[in-house]
């Protein structure tokens, strides 16, 4: 009987703890190769955890035990379908991957040095693969057909079907478990425009795109199962209020160390958008008006101009004015009290870049009382009508003299951007970045959290709780 060794960290110890391979010793790295450790006579897998002697407190190496190996000829590769009886492409033991065991003699006994043994999980990819785990259904906040708003006609399913494409992946997609999503306006916007929602999104359909979890299987070569991961899907996609979606690459961004997943799940259109209308347009020490601070983008946006170093004024409510202060914001105008117009006409100001995430025509107008001549308007949040078409048609159209516009202007709509995602972590791991969190949905609640948001009287993000972690 052979016998095979790996070193996993205690994240695999309780991964491997699941199979069902027979025996196992567990060695802890006292003497270099103590025989401490402990096998299960009824056949069942027992897995111990890293004890004092350990190598850096953590667990060290284990031995699995099984009489399906018969025999290797290559001393240093053990096909793992040998352990399982299974072969597949990516030697899967009952889910957990593993690239490489190193077989030992009878009396259990091989040195262990750099040449011969991987000293991390990222050496050893012993991650879940979760491959043979995938479940065939599974839970999601879903909508057929549009019953007046999106939250009368969701409903909970769960049974429902996995994405078309979890079972054969594309180039640079991956298959995310979701652990947390996050609301938008647009996710609303869309299923319930009557031509949108009916003709463009596949039903059934789960709503949002933000999302945070872990992989669950990729054709990336830099992701791997288990990893955590955040980022967003593209409309008309959504699908982030449900347990398992699919994304693409610049849509899904490794989690930075020390980022909260729940944090994380906040970024997508709302960081992505915030980052896309400040950080192209700005240098250090420039002024920027932010107009609509205190929700979602906007607490995003001032923490950006910030960690940019610009001079950040925006507007809110009175009862948001100390939330936009302790973001950074240097001054708060609360607009039910004052005119901003006014304050900026007082003070001299003069900006170099506006930023409408309230979606205002008027300021555009306005704008060139408290612009510098080379300024620029960038707007984001306005309601897509007739109305808002009309006013900013001339805009474009005419030249300045027959009532055109003089200021650059420019309406945005965020895409996903790897290298955009990849800024916005580093900021939120070195605390520059903090998404506000309003509240926190379950799953069943997903109905309710639309209501709470058309409100428009959120202080920040909405998050839904997906799935376990």
């Amino acid at each position: 009987m052979l016998t095979s060794e790996l070193l996993v960290d205690d994240v695999m110890s309780e991964m491997l703890s699941s199979c069902r391979l027979g025996k196992i010793v567990y060695e802890d790295d006292s003497d270099r190769l103590g025989r401490a450790g402990v096998q299960d006579d009824a056949g069942t897998p027992r897995i111990l955890k890293g004890s004092p002697t350990a190598r850096n407190g953590q667990c060290s190496t284990y031995v699995i035990i099984t009489s399906e190996i018969k025999s290797s000829r290559d001393s240093n590769l053990l096909p793992l379908h040998h352990l399982t009886a299974q072969k597949t492409e990516r030697h899967n033991i009952k889910g957990f991957a593993l690239t490489r065991c190193i077989p030992l003699d009878s009396n259990h006994r091989r040195s262990i040095t750099s040449d011969n043994l991987f000293h991390s999980t990222h050496h050893l990819h012993a991650t879940a693969t979760m491959a043979s785990s995938i479940p065939s259904t599974m839970r999601a906040s879903q909508w057929t057909t549009i019953k007046g708003t999106i939250e009368k006609s969701l409903e909970l399913n769960n049974n429902a079907a996995l994405p078309k494409s979890a079972s054969s992946l594309g180039k640079d997609q991956t298959l995310v478990k979701v652990h947390y999503a996050a609301l938008n306006p647009v996710d609303y916007k869309l299923p319930e425009a009557p031509v949108v929602g009916q003709m463009a999104i596949t039903k059934p359909a789960s709503p949002c795109m933000d999302f945070s979890g872990v992989v669950v299987k990729t054709s990336r070569s830099d992701l791997k199962p288990g990893q955590a991961v955040f980022g967003k899907t593209e409309p008309p996609l959504f699908g982030a209020m449900a347990e398992y979606l699919v994304a693409g690459r610049d849509g899904t961004i490794a989690l930075p160390e020390g980022v909260k997943p729940e944090e994380a799940a906040c970024v997508g259109v709302a960081g992505l958008t915030a980052y896309q209308c400040i950080v192209p347009n700005v240098k250090s020490g420039d002024k920027i008006f932010i107009n609509g601070g205190s929700g979602g983008t906007g607490s995003f946006g001032i923490q950006m101009a910030k960690a940019m170093g610009c001079e950040v004024t925006t507007t809110c409510s009175g009862p948001n004015v100390d939330l936009c202060k302790s973001l950074g914001a240097d001054e708060v105008i609360d607009y039910r009290t004052q005119d901003a117009l006014e304050v900026f006409t007082k003070a001299g100001k003069r900006f170099d870049l506006i930023v409408d995430f309230v979606g205002s025509p008027e300021l555009y107008w306005q704008a060139h009382y408290f612009t510098k001549p080379t300024a620029k308007v960038v707007n984001v949040g306005a309601t897509m009508t007739m109305d808002f078409f009309r006013r900013l048609l001339p805009i474009f159209l005419l030249p300045r003299f027959l009532g055109g516009g003089s200021l650059k202007y420019e309406f945005l709509t965020c895409h996903a951007k790897e290298d955009d995602f990849k800024q916005i972590g580093k900021w939120m791991a070195e605390g520059k970045v903090k998404p506000v969190i309003a509240e926190t949905f379950s799953l069943e609640d997903v109905p309710k959290a639309f209501e709470t948001l058309k409100t428009g009287r959120v202080r920040g993000k909405l998050i839904v709780k997906v799935s376990n972690e």
